[in-house]
């Protein structure tokens, strides 16, 4: 899993649309696991406002360094807790500034479950996403059909045809400072590729 530091504002990638790719956009983006087991990441490295390219307008923003500034510290604070305890603890802005022991993850394994993210904004150039539940009208609203039904809650991704599964959830505020209320992770293992994107609830 990861917890990114950005955004400050808005969506990861707002910003940088010049620097999105097929594999990079706004609230997603992707990794190739390699044979060694690691992550190389599949867009590109101006995606991100900390990358070098960015820092005149970055050192321009009070706010984000700010903000930077707490996700750092709050990591290494829960470092440090881990390390002692062998215990997750997050120092979250909402918290008293105190240790708060949380979950490593909210969820591990099972079904894709329909949220937010589904909906915008889409995922990147190269990945696919179907929502076979369906929509309707009424009363000018646009309603879901019911997906109790349906695998995976009606919720397909896709890579070059192969899906992805479900792999682990979690609030990005149990590890970090702050962060989104879910940070969704999936899998598609023929071509090793792991997807993450954020809810924001």
């Amino acid at each position: 899993m990861l917890c990114p530091i950005e955004p400050w504002e808005g969506y990861i990638g707002n910003g940088t649309e010049h620097r999105h790719n097929a594999y990079a956009a706004h609230n997603w983006f992707a990794f190739e696991l390699t044979q060694d087991n690691r992550y190389r990441f599949l867009g590109n490295e101006g995606y991100f406002h900390c990358a070098p390219e960015h820092e005149r307008t970055f050192a321009q923003n009070p706010y984000a360094k700010q903000h930077v500034a707490a996700m750092r510290e709050s990591y290494v604070k829960a470092r440090a807790y881990f390390e002692a305890t062998g215990r997750l603890a997050s120092y979250s802005l909402y918290g008293d500034g105190e240790a708060w022991e949380t979950a490593y993850l909210d969820s591990l394994g099972g079904e894709i479950c329909h949220g937010n993210w589904t909906g915008h904004p889409p995922p990147p150039a190269a990945f696919v996403l179907t929502d076979e539940a369906g929509t309707y009208q009424k009363g000018g609203l646009t309603y879901r059909h019911d997906s109790s039904d349906l695998v995976d809650d009606g919720v397909r991704i896709t890579y070059k045809g192969k899906s992805f599964f479900f792999v682990a959830s979690v609030a990005g505020y149990n590890w970090c400072a702050t962060g989104a209320d879910s940070i969704l992770l999936f899998y598609e293992p023929e071509n090793r590729i792991a997807l993450f994107t954020f809810d924001w609830t």
